[in-house]
């Protein structure tokens, strides 16, 4: 259920998104005007300075699609506001954050569905999200089903919710299903930390915790701490040396956060789950999914048996669909490898967003000198994690080891893929971090 690749993801929460929009002169002014007008409650003349920066920045800086979804949102522009918001996760499909504040602009348009959807794939990139739980319980309470909105509450009390129940009532409901936290544990333990660098900066983190304050508020002050360098994030006890992971091999889920030396940092660690919807669903309906197919589909108004076939059909397109997006990545590897330009370049849609910002013909020219300037090139690929995302999209995280006669590294990249009409291509393409070499 729940593999070592999970840690790539971490990766992905414990870097910054995007290099900061206000250091790229090109629309500096649009927002320096943004937030003069701001400033003056004259939030007409902010909206546009805003469209006119997030315009200018294109595909460079998601975040600014984001920030003129929130102004949207604030003014009452629903739509507005979920047209940025769908763009900017697009455009960063692994920002958790982006993905959150879509699902809540989903919620507040009573578009259930999709929030759920928003939601549960930043669950299962970030289990140990709480603020994501809470707004799953929302959502749950919110349409009907009220043992998954008291499963997902539970859990988000487990990783510190202190905000009000939904699910408590005047009048108790029937008792509901409840997860078996040991049961379901296995012996690959997941952990999720914030790293310091002393004994005395991790006691105290510890007992801000103790507190009451979550985990993911310390998200935006350890980047600031460290520049950018991941000071959070989740691991498995394989990442451990033996001598931290064997002490820890009791510990249950959920239980308080402790201290661990990991090298020369430090790290406040607290062991969770992995987060599973489709096993919540077998426990809500006595181990029959399509029983709740069948609920969900008559509560929306729809024929049960053309919901449940049209979701059978997507079931059954969804693993040839992995399995042809991978072969897109290793045969762009090979070709890569042979410096073969027209299959490398062949692999990348027409629609293919430079990450450095650049024209694709840019692009293709640089690359071109690039795949023919080494003597030789070798590539691995391991650990691909796969995400599928809306609009015939999926999302590849991987590690990826480049060596040739002159250069070698290690990173963790993304590539965004789009299935087109003859067949899956790389829409985008980041390094998510570098690592060690």
């Amino acid at each position: 259920m729940f593999s070592a690749a999970v840690f790539l993801f971490s990766l992905l929460f414990a870097q910054p998104i995007l290099a900061s929009a206000e250091d790229d002169p090109a629309f500096r002014e649009y927002l320096v005007q943004a937030d003069e007008y701001t400033k003056k409650n004259r939030q007409q003349e902010a909206g546009e300075a805003l469209r006119t920066a997030a315009d200018l920045a294109g595909a460079r800086h998601p975040f600014l699609h984001m920030r003129l979804a929130k102004h949207y949102f604030g003014q009452g522009l629903i739509s507005e506001a979920i047209a940025r918001a769908e763009k900017a996760v697009a455009l960063a499909p692994s920002a958790k954050w982006f993905r959150y504040d879509l699902a809540k602009f989903y919620l507040a348009d009573k578009q259930y569905n999709k929030a759920e959807k928003e939601l549960c794939t930043l669950l299962k990139l970030d289990p140990g999200c709480t603020s994501g739980y809470s707004a799953l319980a929302e959502l749950y309470w919110a349409t009907g089903q009220h043992n998954l909105a008291r499963l997902s509450m539970n859990r988000a009390k487990l990783l510190g919710y202190r905000g009000r129940d939904l699910t408590a009532t005047p009048t108790p409901l029937p008792a509901g299903p409840e997860e078996d936290l040991d049961r379901i544990a296995s012996r690959n333990m997941l952990f999720r930390f914030i790293k310091v660098a002393s004994a005395r900066q991790a006691e105290t983190v510890r007992q801000e915790i103790d507190r009451g304050k979550l985990f993911e508020e310390f998200e935006p002050e350890s980047l600031n701490e460290t520049k950018g360098e991941a000071g959070y994030g989740m691991m498995l006890s394989t990442e451990l040396p033996e001598t931290v992971a064997g002490p820890l091999a009791g510990m249950h889920p959920y239980a308080p956060p402790v201290i661990i030396r990991t090298g020369r940092d430090y790290r406040i660690i607290q062991r969770i789950l992995p987060f599973d919807p489709a096993a919540w669903r077998l426990m809500t309906v006595g181990g029959s999914p399509q029983e709740e197919r069948v609920n969900e589909a008559t509560k929306q108004g729809k024929p049960a048996a053309a919901s449940d076939k049209s979701r059978q059909k997507e079931d059954e397109r969804q693993p040839p669909a992995a399995i042809a997006a991978m072969y897109t990545l290793e045969s762009w590897k090979n070709a890569w490898e042979a410096a073969d330009i027209d299959s490398y370049l062949a692999a990348y849609s027409k629609s293919f967003a430079p990450p450095d910002g650049t024209t694709f013909s840019a692009w293709k020219e640089k690359r071109q000198k690039s795949l023919t300037r080494p003597k030789a090139i070798r590539i691995r690929i391991s650990d691909a994690v796969i995400e599928t995302l809306p609009n015939n999209q999926m999302l590849i995280t991987f590690k990826q080891h480049y060596e040739s006669d002159n250069y070698t590294d290690t990173v963790i990249k993304s590539l965004t893929m789009v299935r087109e009409t003859d067949g899956w291509k790389i829409l985008g393409e980041w390094i998510v971090r570098e690592l060690p070499r």
